[in-house]
């Protein structure tokens, strides 16, 4: 029992350190999301608007207010991205040819950019682990060291920080290693309670 309880205690105090350090850690990023969120949500309502506006812009014909949409689109689009680029050249299809085809398909592209944005907030705000579950299987791991310390002659607590950053390091790298250069792996994602969505996937690619 002597032996028993100073090993209890320091499991008590390995798991609230843990526990309070992943909370902090949680905490910071819950806040940095909820930030994100807001300003893409504004970022997104602006795409809604421009879509109406271009709509009246193609049934007056009017190029001034067409090429305000434009200018309006170069700074909220990535220069870079290919799907990006393509409703720049929608956009100025509308001025060339003023038909109801260019306008949708300067709809459809903008709808689909919005609903590839929204799925990537929804994703990145999704929990991956929580404290308590955390520290459930820092206890867990804990007494599972305990029981075969006797028997590998190997601390407990070095087998649970052992597992717990084996744990951590394997989240990371399925996440940002695995998944991404793997596709056909993303069903894995689902272990940690996210999904894996290869962007712009539904986007319509028109001639």
């Amino acid at each position: 029992m002597n032996e028993i309880l100073p090993i209890i205690i320091s499991t008590g105090v390995i798991t609230a350190i843990i526990t309070a350090l992943f909370g902090k850690l949680s905490s910071d990023k819950a806040l940095k999301i909820e930030n994100i969120t807001k300003e893409r949500k504004e970022w997104r309502d602006q795409l809604r608007l421009l879509i109406a506006r271009a709509v009246k812009a193609q049934q007056d014909k009017s190029i001034n207010d067409i090429q305000l949409i434009e200018a309006e689109l170069v700074v909220r689009l990535n220069p870079e991205d290919k799907d990006d680029l393509s409703i720049l050249e929608s956009v100025k299809a509308i001025k060339d040819e003023w038909s109801d085809d260019a306008l949708q398909e300067f709809c459809d592209r903008v709808s689909y950019l919005l609903k590839h944005d929204w799925e990537r907030v929804k994703q990145e705000s999704t929990t991956k682990i929580s404290p308590q579950t955390l520290a459930i299987t820092t206890l867990f791991v804990m007494f599972a060291g305990m029981a075969v310390e006797p028997l590998m002659g190997i601390s407990s607590a070095f087998i649970t920080s052992a597992v717990i950053v084996l744990i951590l390091f394997s989240l990371l790298a399925l996440k940002e290693y695995i998944v991404k250069e793997y596709p056909q792996t993303k069903w894995l994602m689902y272990l940690t309670n996210t999904k894996y969505r290869k962007k712009y996937k539904n986007r319509v690619d028109r001639k």
